[in-house]
């Protein structure tokens, strides 16, 4: 065991090792700092809150909030990526969706009466 710790920690002329620095680096010249360059918003971040606004105004049924979140982030994310931003398309179509299902939901609820029976047991 003592052989093959003395041999890693020798060479062959049974010299130990001696590290050196290479000339990879020139100590001439000073550090040159790279700029850092600010990327633009790319309006993706607006893209995914309207995708999950519109689809939580699909499954929260007459959620008129998330809806017109929904449709406000789609809008900011359009303006911000002019391309490639089908999930802002997907976020405003299916607000708007949701927004068209809930005033034809009311609509159907005004003209049959269940708003009237609801209004009714809760105030008497």
């Amino acid at each position: 065991m003592d052989n093959f710790n003395n041999q890693n920690n020798f060479n062959q002329n049974n010299q130990p090792y001696q590290y050196q620095q290479g000339d990879q680096y020139n100590q001439n010249q000073p550090y040159q700092y790279q700029q850092y360059q600010e990327q633009p918003e790319s309006g993706k971040n607006f893209a995914i809150a309207s995708l999950v606004m519109g689809i939580l105004s699909l499954v929260c049924c007459g959620s008129f909030v998330f809806s017109i979140l929904g449709i406000i982030f789609g809008v900011i994310s359009k303006q911000r990526q002019k391309e490639n931003n089908g999930m802002a398309t997907a976020g405003l179509v299916l607000s708007i969706i949701a927004i068209a299902l809930s005033i034809i939901g009311i609509i159907i609820a005004v003209a049959t009466g269940i708003l009237d029976a609801y209004a009714y047991s809760y105030y008497y």
